[in-house]
C-alpha cells in the first residue's frame, strides 16, 4: 500500500530520453536530423547548424558551443546550466523562456542580436566581445556580470 501524499511521479522518465556525456558532435545540421531531447553533458558541438531546430527537452551541462548557428531554433524548454557560445550566431533566441534552474550561459564572440533575457537573473553572465544590436535586458539582474 502507497502512503497518502506518496503517489505516481508526475514527472516520469522517459526510458527513451538520451544521455549522451563527452561527445564531439561537428559538422551536423540538426534542422535535418534533430537532436534527441535528453540531457547532454560535457559535450562539444563545432560548427553545428541549429536553423529553427526544436531544442524543447534538450538539457545542456557544460556544453561548448563553436561557430554554430541558431538562428529561429526552438528554445523555450532549454535548459542551459553551464554553457560556452564561442563565434556564434543567436540572432532574435529568446532565453528568457529557457528554464531559470541553474540558468548559466557564456558568450565570446557571439552575435546576440535582439535576443531577449528580459526578467532574468543573470548576475554570473560573461558576455566578451559579443553583438547585442536591440537584446532586451529589461528587469535582468546584471549586478556582477561582465559585458
Amino acid at each position: 500500500m502507497v502512503p497518502e501524499g506518496f503517489g505516481v511521479n508526475p514527472y516520469p522518465i522517459s526510458m527513451s530520453t538520451s544521455y549522451p556525456c563527452d561527445i564531439h558532435f561537428e559538422d551536423r545540421d540538426f534542422a535535418a536530423a534533430p537532436l534527441e531531447p535528453g540531457t547532454y553533458e560535457a559535450c562539444h558541438f563545432s560548427r553545428c547548424q541549429f536553423v529553427g531546430a526544436d531544442l524543447d527537452e534538450c538539457v545542456f551541462v557544460d556544453a561548448h558551443f563553436a561557430q554554430c548557428d541558431f538562428t529561429q531554433a526552438y528554445v523555450t524548454g532549454t535548459s542551459l546550466r553551464d554553457v560556452h557560445f564561442e563565434d556564434c550566431k543567436l540572432i532574435g533566441l529568446p532565453f528568457d523562456s529557457c528554464p531559470p534552474f541553474l540558468f548559466q550561459v557564456q558568450f565570446t564572440r557571439c552575435r546576440l542580436d535582439y535576443a531577449s533575457f528580459a526578467g532574468m537573473d543573470l548576475r554570473k553572465l560573461r558576455c566578451e566581445d559579443s553583438q547585442l544590436i536591440g537584446a532586451d535586458f529589461s528587469s535582468t539582474n546584471l549586478g556582477q556580470a561582465s559585458l
